[in-house]
């Protein structure tokens, strides 16, 4: 299997509740599914939705950010941007354990 990475994408959605989520999200699924690269399906792992902007912050994880933007393209959602991302641990910089 091949190398993956974080990739956040911002979308501009408008969800009428959020029961909508659980659907968006298995339309993801199911490109990702088809979206493989080198082995290495791309997968929506978590959303945040913002209702009173109609935006959706998604991180995926993948192959590639062009693996990412082809699966976008292949829902037809309209994309605001696509790019590397970086997750941020719970751990306080200040601490001893950090």
């Amino acid at each position: 299997m091949g190398r993956t990475d974080l990739v956040a994408a911002e979308l501009r959605v408008t969800l009428a509740s959020l029961d909508d989520w659980p659907l968006l999200l298995s339309m993801l699924s199911l490109a990702g599914e088809r979206s493989v690269v080198d082995g290495a399906p791309v997968r929506c792992l978590s959303g945040t939705y913002l209702p009173d902007d109609g935006r959706l912050l998604c991180v995926f994880v993948a192959p590639t950010v062009d693996s990412v933007r082809r699966l976008l393209r292949s829902t037809s959602l309209p994309t605001m941007s696509v790019g590397p991302a970086v997750a941020l641990t719970d751990l306080d910089p200040r601490s001893d354990a950090a």
